[in-house]
C-alpha cells in the first residue's frame, strides 16, 4: 500500500492535493480524515480570463467539495470580480490537483492510501472534473476515452442549489442536500462546510454560529427551515434563486420567507427580488418548503377581526381590534427596504379604536407590523 501521512494543526489551514498517478475519491478521502479535519475540500481556480500574476488583478475564486457534494467558485475580497466560473468540483480529484483542507478541532494526521484512489479519467466530464487551472484541457489526452469504464454508483439525495444575485451582479449559490441518516439538522463533520470567503456581497446557511456554503440535513421535511444571512455593501435589489434541483418532487414548492413582511415567495416559478440596504441581514430570510397561517385580519372569525389600515387625510394609522383576548402591543412602520423606520407602545391605549398620527415620513410605500400577544399582523400601506 502507497501510504502517506501528512501532520495538520487543531483548527489549521493545509494545502494538500492529490499525490497519486490516479483520480482520487473524495468522498473516502474526507471519510477516512473525519476526525482530523473538517471533511471540505476548497480549490483555487484561476479564470479562463485571468492574465495577470498581480493579486488585486486576479481572476478567480474556491470552489468547495464535502460529502454532500460541490459548489462553484467565486471571487474572493482584494481580487478582481472580473471574470466568472461555474465549474463544480466533481467526486473524482485529477492527477496533480491540489486542494486546502482544514484542521479539526483536535488536528492530527492527514491520510493518503490507496484505497482512496479511483480508476477515473480528467476527460470524464460526468464523473470527473478538469484540474483547477487556466490551461487544464491541454494535459487532457483525448485520444483515449473512459466511458466504457465501470464507475462507483453514488447514493442519489435529495438536493437543492441555491443561488443569491447582488446589486453589482455577484453570485453565489449555497447546496442544501437531504442525506438521510447520514446528517442530522446540526453540525456534521463531512458534511456542513463553513464559508472560506465570505464576500462584501454574499448569502450564506446560518447553523447555529456557523456561516455554511454547503448545508447537510436528515431525511427531506417539509416543515424544515433553514436561515439565510445576506450581506450587501451597498443598497439595492438583490434576486434568490433556484439554481437547480436533484430529486425533489415536481410539485413541491421551494420558499423564500421574508420576516419583515411575513410573505413567501415560490421560487421554483420565479425568482425572488428586493430592495436592501447595506449592511449585514440575520434574521430575515429563510429557506422553506411550506406556508404556515400566521396572525392576519379576519382570521378570528365573522365577528372578531383585527382591521388596519391608513388614511391619508389626516396621515393616521388606524387600529380597530374586536378580538376580545388579544391585546396589541406593539405597531412598527417598515421601508419597503425592510428598515425599521418607528416603533409606538400602544399596549394602554383603547383597543377598540387605535389611532396613530405618522409625520416627517415621505411619500411611498411602507410595511405595518402589529404585534399582538397572540401573533403578528402585517398590512402594506401607501403614504401619499
Amino acid at each position: 500500500m502507497v501510504l502517506f501521512l501528512v501532520p495538520i494543526a487543531a483548527n489549521n489551514s493545509n494545502l494538500s492535493g492529490n499525490p497519486y498517478p490516479s483520480a482520487l475519491d473524495a468522498n473516502t478521502f474526507i471519510n477516512d480524515n473525519l476526525t482530523s479535519t473538517t471533511g471540505t475540500l476548497y480549490f483555487w481556480e484561476h479564470y479562463s480570463t485571468n492574465s495577470s500574476h498581480v493579486l488585486v488583478q486576479y481572476q478567480g475564486g474556491y470552489a468547495t467539495r464535502n460529502l454532500v457534494g460541490g459548489t462553484a467558485p467565486v471571487a474572493p475580497s482584494g481580487i478582481s470580480t472580473s471574470g466568472s466560473s461555474s465549474r463544480v468540483p466533481g467526486r473524482y480529484i485529477p492527477v496533480g490537483q491540489g486542494f486546502f483542507v482544514n484542521g479539526s478541532a483536535t488536528g492530527g494526521t492527514i491520510s493518503f492510501n490507496n484505497g482512496q484512489r479511483a480508476f477515473i479519467k480528467e476527460n470524464d466530464a460526468v464523473n470527473s472534473n478538469p484540474l483547477f487551472r487556466q490551461t487544464a484541457s491541454s494535459i487532457v489526452d483525448n485520444q483515449f476515452n473512459n466511458k466504457q469504464d465501470a464507475v462507483p454508483a453514488e447514493t442519489e439525495f435529495t438536493k437543492i442549489r441555491l443561488g443569491f444575485d447582488s446589486a453589482n451582479n455577484f453570485h453565489r449559490q449555497l447546496l442544501l442536500g437531504f442525506m438521510d441518516d447520514k446528517a442530522t439538522s446540526g453540525i456534521d463533520t463531512g458534511y456542513d462546510a463553513t464559508l472560506l470567503d465570505i464576500q462584501s456581497n454574499d448569502m450564506y446557511f446560518l447553523n447555529t454560529n456557523a456561516k455554511l456554503v454547503i448545508q447537510g440535513d436528515s431525511y427531506f421535511n417539509t416543515s424544515s427551515v433553514f436561515p439565510l444571512g445576506v450581506k450587501t455593501a451597498t443598497e439595492g435589489k438583490v434576486k434568490f434563486t433556484l439554481d437547480a434541483i436533484e430529486k425533489l418532487d415536481e410539485n413541491q414548492n421551494v420558499y423564500i420567507y421574508d420576516n419583515v413582511t411575513s410573505t413567501y415567495h415560490d421560487i421554483r416559478n420565479q425568482a425572488f427580488e428586493v430592495n436592501l440596504p447595506a449592511g449585514t441581514i440575520s434574521d430575515r430570510f429563510s429557506l422553506r418548503f411550506k406556508t404556515t397561517s400566521t396572525l392576519g385580519v379576519d382570521n378570528f372569525g365573522d365577528s372578531q377581526t383585527i382591521a388596519v389600515a391608513f388614511t391619508n387625510n389626516n396621515n393616521s394609522i388606524n387600529i380597530k381590534n374586536d378580538v376580545l383576548d388579544r391585546t396589541v402591543k406593539t405597531v412598527t412602520l417598515y421601508n419597503i427596504l425592510g428598515q425599521s423606520i418607528r416603533t409606538w407602545d400602544i399596549k394602554n391605549e383603547n383597543q377598540s379604536k387605535i389611532e396613530i398620527p405618522v409625520t416627517n415620513v415621505s411619500s411611498g410605500t411602507y410595511i405595518v407590523k402589529v404585534h399582538t400577544t397572540k401573533g403578528d399582523v402585517n398590512k402594506k400601506i401607501i403614504i401619499k
